[in-house]
């Protein structure tokens, strides 16, 4: 009657034995990923001016001299992130007494990066000489100015 006894108890560690290794082992919870750092909040870096753009609307020859009878390219670089940010840009005349308005534009953007805005003037007549500048803001921060003079 051991005997059996021994048997069964053998035969039952055995099969506890045998069943615990055929088990899963229990997975570790997964690891949460690490979230991405938020993108950067739009700023412009830079304002360019010149005679002619590429295809990406990028200044393709820059200037800051003009003819009278030129188109004048204004390009604002920018970096970050924006569900919408209002560019204006605003062409003036300087003279010693005064500044005139020329012209003034603006666009809403929403870049996802590095991007490239493109404003420009053309006058149907020539171009009077002298001194002019462009002014950019971004929704209601200055974003730069760049003189330039028309000979």
């Amino acid at each position: 009657m051991r005997r059996r006894t021994r048997f069964a108890q053998g035969l039952l560690a055995i099969c506890v034995i045998a069943f615990a290794g055929c088990q899963k082992k229990a997975e570790e919870p997964a690891k949460p990923a690490a979230a991405p750092p938020p993108p950067p909040p739009f700023h412009v870096t830079e304002l360019l001016l010149g005679k002619a753009l590429t295809a990406d609307h990028k200044i393709a020859l820059p200037a800051t001299t003009f003819g009278v009878k030129d188109t004048i390219y204004a390009v604002v670089g920018s970096v970050g992130v924006s569900k919408g940010v209002l560019l204006r840009a605003r062409w003036t005349y300087v003279d010693a007494k005064d500044t005139l308005l020329v012209s003034a534009d603006s666009q809403t953007v929403a870049p996802t990066g590095p991007a490239w805005s493109e404003f420009h003037v053309s006058k149907s007549t020539h171009w009077p000489k002298g001194h002019y500048a462009v002014t950019v803001m971004a929704d209601t921060v200055f974003a730069g100015s760049q003189p330039f003079e028309v000979k």
